[in-house]
Formats: structure tokens, sequence, C-alpha cells
């Protein structure tokens, strides 16, 4: 649904003009334009900590502009809260979804409005039957009386949408709306878009997937360092011109030069067996190289990686690490045998996010830092310098690791284990979520981390991450690892087919 669709006969539904917006003094907008029609889908993109975020906030009413205009729908607006932004016709559907879970789906379709009979009693059959209505027009088989908590993520995601459609919403921000979607899920997503601005709805669609942004969007506009860079019809646009764009400069996503099959063994794995996930799998982790496991969701790869961490417990089989096997039952012990873990999820899993930076850089090296159990700040401090600025992370030692980017709070967790040397370092989606300059950074400190003779385990539904990144590839499937391929001379279809059953390699 890509490619302009007579942009210039479109009226305007929103016009941002001069918007600038300071933080204790520094200025982070520098009087941004944007300009979003009628019917379209405008891609927002840019690197993390371009403005993004900051101006669909003053959008979505959460935060006031310093200076500059905002017009929806023709008319001069001023959003001073949540409230007036949904009364202006604006709905964000934002990358953590908020529904209510024990509430039903045609509850929390219409949340805060539900139709009553007299004496105040909710009219269930006209709330079910309102809802019923919805979710055909869109051609969603959903039950109107299911638990949310029981939808699924694409299923709660369409609801959310919904909700917002039946608020007479004219403006949708979707913000990295496919993060935790499947192939099959964004095509359904991608469909319920196109019927949505068939009917005239604007969507505001903000993604580091750039695929995703050619496939979906009409036109795209490019924020750099708080600064609109430009704003183009998508056909005028290409993959290497976007990200130029984004970061000022070429971004090298050249392959690896690796030295796979050069050291011995970094972990050994022999009849590994995950009940209900992953059954006899055998494979070979060598010391300075990357190896990539991929799969289809739900094949088990993302298992393989947790039992190497001590989060399978009840697995079965032999893990060997630096040729002594070892029992992995728990993070600890995971830990102690030389194993670090970054796990997909870093707000959850990764990061105390009110803790300060360096607190999450030395979590798992405190015995390198301390003294007799007593915190050596001099020590910690030189660890942590060193560590930062190696990685780069953007930020003093003291802030807390929320006040972070995205790229730099995933640095910061790929940091630890700079801290405390390990023999593998196990990661499942490291760079999901990052922009492309953090991305590039990532996959660069994974390159010098194996340099020094660590083996480098991932796990990644990025396929162009992964053929980039990898001296091998695993292919699992349905629970169990199929076969291998060469990193340096695969390609991602080969991939993707042998995932997908097309091949046994």
């Amino acid at each position: 649904m890509s490619g302009g669709n007579g942009a210039a006969a479109r009226a305007a539904r929103v016009e941002m003009r001069g918007i600038r917006k300071s933080f204790s003094g520094v200025e982070v907008l520098h009087g941004v334009d944007l300009t979003v029609l009628e019917g379209e889908v405008h891609a927002l993109v840019g690197e993390n900590g371009a403005g993004k975020s900051t101006l669909m906030k003053i959008l979505a009413g959460d935060l006031q502009p310093d200076d500059g205009s905002l017009s929806i729908g023709g008319s001069v607006v001023s959003l001073r809260s949540p409230h007036d932004s949904q009364q202006a016709g604006v709905s964000m559907i934002q990358q953590e979804l908020s529904y209510v879970g024990p509430l039903s789906v045609a509850e929390n379709l219409m949340l805060g409005r539900l139709p009553r009979k007299r004496g105040g009693v909710v009219d269930r059959r006209a709330m079910l039957g309102h809802a019923r209505e919805l979710l055909a027009g869109v051609g969603l088989d959903i039950d109107p009386a299911r638990r949310m908590a029981s939808l699924s993520l694409i299923e709660k995601q369409l609801v959310e949408i919904l909700k917002a459609v039946d608020r007479n919403a004219g403006v949708i921000v979707m913000d990295e709306p496919t993060s935790s979607l499947t192939n099959a899920e964004v095509r359904v997503l991608f469909r319920i878009i196109g019927q949505l601005c068939a009917r005239g709805v604007s969507v505001i669609y903000i993604s580091h997937h750039l695929d995703e942004v050619f496939e979906v969007a009409h036109r795209v506009t490019v924020l750099r360092d708080g600064e609109r860079i430009a704003t183009r019809e998508i056909g005028e646009v290409t993959h290497d011109t976007l990200v130029a764009a984004m970061v000022g400069n070429t971004v090298d996503v050249a392959r690896r030069e690796g030295g796979a099959g050069a050291g011995a063994a970094a972990c050994s794995v022999r009849g590994l067996t995950v009940p209900g996930a992953v059954s006899d799998i055998n494979l070979e982790v060598r010391e300075g190289e990357v190896y990539a496991l991929y799969g289809l969701l739900g094949a088990g790869q993302e298992r393989i990686a947790r039992a190497l961490y001590g989060l399978e417990p009840d697995y079965e089989g032999t893990i060997t690490i630096g040729g002594r096997v070892v029992n992995l039952r728990t993070p600890r012990r995971a830990i102690a045998s030389g194993v670090g873990f970054v796990p997909s999820e870093r707000k959850v899993e990764g990061i105390v996010a009110q803790r300060p930076i360096r607190d999450n850089i030395t979590y798992p090296a405190l015995a390198n830092v301390s003294k007799w159990g007593v915190l050596r700040l001099g020590r910690e401090r030189g660890l942590v310098n060193r560590v930062s600025g190696t990685l780069r992370v953007k930020g003093r030692p003291s802030q807390p690791v929320r006040s972070l980017s995205g790229g730099n709070q995933q640095k910061v967790v790929v940091a630890r284990w700079f801290a405390r040397p390990v023999r593998l370092l196990v990661l499942v989606d490291p760079t999901r979520g990052v922009d492309v300059r953090a991305k590039a950074e990532i996959h660069r400190l994974l390159g010098e981390l194996a340099a020094t003779g660590v083996g480098v385990l991932v796990v990644s539904s990025d396929l162009p991450e992964i053929v980039t990144i990898a001296d091998r590839v695993g292919i699992v499937r349905r629970g169990r690892l199929i076969g291998e391929y060469d990193g340096s001379t695969t390609t991602a279809e080969e991939v993707l087919t042998a995932a997908a059953g097309g091949s046994s390699l």
C-alpha cells in the first residue's frame, strides 16, 4: 500500500509549525514542522533521541511546546492534556499497550463511555452489539465477551486501534507497532491500517524497521537531533538515502570478517532438551565466533538461549563451558560458569530502571570492585568509565538508566558483560527497538568481544542482522536444530526458507 496517492489533492489533518521544546534549559526540538495529510500513513523516523517521542507527546497533550503552533483539521488548538488531544481526534497506540486485562473486549472498547439503562446499570446487550459491529467492520473474528488478557498480542493491538476509531479519532499514532509481531500478524495489521486510510483516518507510523516503512507509508519525515531533515514521498527515497538522512552519514553494514573455526569450543551442548520446547539439541559455539540461532516464532530458539543462562532449570542433557561440564540450573550458576545474558525485554529483565548507569553495569561484577564485601568507589568509577567509553554509552554514570534512549539502555545491558569477563555471551534480539546507529554500534561491540576469544550466541528474529554478523547460523524448526549455514555466504532468503520448512539443508 506504499507510494503516493494524490498527496497534493488532500487536505492537511495535522500541521505542526516551528515546534520548540526544552528540558532543563536544553532545547531538544528546534523549530520542527510536520504536516500529516488526510488518509495517509506518514512514517516518522530517526535515531533514538532524534525527538520523535517528544514531538508525539506534544501532539498527544502529554507535553506542551515552548513555541510554535498546532492545527488539527484546519483549526488551531492548544492541547493542555491527553483529554484535550483525544477530544481533538488524536489517539496514541503505545508500544506498551494500555488495556484492562480482567475486563472483556467490549468493556475495553467502550471504557469510560459504557451504555447504560435507566438507573445507571450497564446495558450489556447494547455494549456487546456495538463491539460486534466494530470487530466485524474490519473483519476480526473475536468474541467481544472474551477477557482482554486472553487475547494474543496482535488481537490486543487491534482492539486498541478499534477503540481509537470508535472515539472518532482522525489521527492515530502508532509507536513501534510491530516490535513483537510475527510476519503473519504484521500483514493483518497492515490490512487494518489500509482500511483506516481508506476511511480518511491519518496514521503516524513510528518504526525502526525501515522495510516496513517502505511497505506501509505514503510519505516519510526524518528527524535528526531535534530537527526535521526532510519530508518525502516514499517513492522518492531509498533505504540508503533514508539511513543517511537519519544518521548524517552512512552506516557500515558489511558482513563481519570473523574467525569461525579458529578457536576451541567456548560452549558445547549435547542432547539438550527443554520439556515442551526443544529436543535433542547439539551445537557448539567456538571461541572467537558469533553463532546465530534463527527460527520462526515458537520454534524454540529462545528457550535454548534461556537454558544456557539457567532460566530453564528442568532441562536435560549436557552443557560444557570452556571444556568443563556445568550444571546451569540458576542464573547465579551460569554467571559463575562464565555465561552472560542479554534478554529480549530489557525493561522487564535487563535493567533496573530507577538505578544509575554505574549500578546497572557493575551488578554482575561487584566482586571485582569490592574488598571484604565493601564497595571500592575508585575501582567502580574506573571500571564504569572504561566500559562506558568503550561502548560509547551517552550519559553520566550517576544518571538513572530510565532516562536513556532505548539504544543506550541496551548498550548498558551489554556493557555489564564487558565489566565482568565471560566465556560465552548469549543475546536474544539484542537490537530490538533501537535505531540504525545503535544497531551498528552493538554489532561492532559483539565483533570486538568475539575478537577477544569470547563465544557469542545471538538469537535474533532480524534476518538481515543475522546474515550480517554471524559466522555460522543454526536453524531451529519445531524444537529441533535442523542444520547450519556458513554465515559468510548464506542469504536471508536461504535462512528463512530453511526455517519455514522449504529446505532440509
